[in-house]
């Protein structure tokens, strides 16, 4: 698990009289195998993983961080890249990367129930991304786009990859019909798309409220 605010020396940048709202972005590595020297099954390896996000989020809350936004894991059996290298079928995702990233979530709804509970003042909300992405893939025509499986940005394969964007990759005509920028991000369009659910979304995609409201409470 990498988070951002991890690599941010907050108090140094902002002072804490600031620090009322922060939104704590992390990146997740799904699998099995290991973690660090210590042999971890799936279930276990999510345990850690937010055990130490647990941490991370009481370390912000003792640094006088009260309103905190957590994104739950993506959708990401259906990215681009992961479609790639597991050569998904036409249409389909990674169900087990899909599966974890449930279970995931799952473990992560009720440690962020226990800390608003256990922490006075706190606000916790997290962001359905899973879902965000979801509808985006599923609905993208609705949304004025027609392509929700391929990068734009693509070097080689079916969808664009394995290999990363680079100045030898090939570039969409419209990037804004694509869902993809790349391998693994979003457009610029597919993600004003996602922050409108983050910022005045429903239940569906914010709990227990969206963006906006977390702002004004």
């Amino acid at each position: 698990m990498y988070c951002f605010l991890e690599q941010l020396n907050i108090p140094a940048r902002v002072g804490p009289p600031l620090m009322v709202l922060i939104i704590l972005i992390c990146r997740f590595a799904f699998g099995t195998g290991t973690c660090g020297d210590l042999a971890m099954s799936e279930e276990a390896y999510l345990d850690f993983l937010v055990s130490r996000l647990k941490l991370t989020l009481t370390k912000l809350y003792n640094l006088d961080a009260r309103k905190i936004m957590v994104s739950k894991a993506a959708l990401i059996g259906c990215i681009p890249f992961e479609k790639e290298i597991h050569l998904v079928k036409k249409g389909s995702c990674d169900r087990i990367l899909n599966k974890m990233a449930q279970m995931y979530n799952h473990k992560l709804k009720g440690m962020l129930a226990e800390l608003n509970k256990e922490l006075q003042g706190a606000k916790f909300v997290y962001a359905y991304i899973y879902r965000i992405l979801q509808d985006l893939i599923q609905n993208h025509a609705s949304y004025g786009f027609e392509d929700a499986t391929s990068a734009c940005c693509a070097f080689a394969g079916s969808r664009g990859g394995p290999v990363p964007c680079n100045h030898l990759s090939k570039v969409c005509p419209n990037r804004s019909k694509y869902v993809f920028w790349d391998l693994f991000h979003l457009t610029d369009a597919a993600g004003v798309v996602a922050a409108r659910h983050v910022m005045d979304g429903d239940l569906t995609y914010m709990s227990p409220m969206n963006l906006r409201k977390l702002v004004q409470s």
